[in-house]
């Protein structure tokens, strides 16, 4: 099944497998082990880079705690240059002392890039 919002009633699970909405908000992090949150994946594959910019500064608390990001993402999105606000954001967030950085651009998908 699939839900959006509210709806989802906070997250639609699988052992190990969390998805989960950003409409509710708090629940994304409750996720993050804290604890050991430098072992934690965040992944996101074309979904932070195609929203809004309130949606996404919501979310950076969260990426940076993680100690792996995969992001793919496009030239731009409605209007934003999205390599220049991930370096910002990145340099913001201090992730270039406590992460390896690299991004290549898909060959197969013109103007598109993963960030790792």
């Amino acid at each position: 099944p699939a839900y959006l919002g509210e709806d989802s009633q906070g997250a639609v699970t699988r052992p190990g497998i969390v998805l989960e909405s950003s409409f509710a908000t708090g629940l994304l992090a409750r996720h993050l082990d804290r604890a050991d949150a430098r072992t934690s994946l965040f992944l996101g594959l074309w979904s932070l880079t195609e929203a809004g910019l309130g949606a996404r500064a919501k979310v950076w608390p969260l990426i940076a705690a993680c100690g792996i990001v995969l992001l793919a993402f496009g030239n731009e999105f409605d209007g934003l240059d999205n390599a220049v606000y991930l370096n910002r954001e990145l340099e913001r967030w201090g992730l270039a002392p406590t992460h390896n950085l690299l991004s290549w651009h898909l060959v197969q998908s013109p103007g598109h890039y993963y960030l790792l």
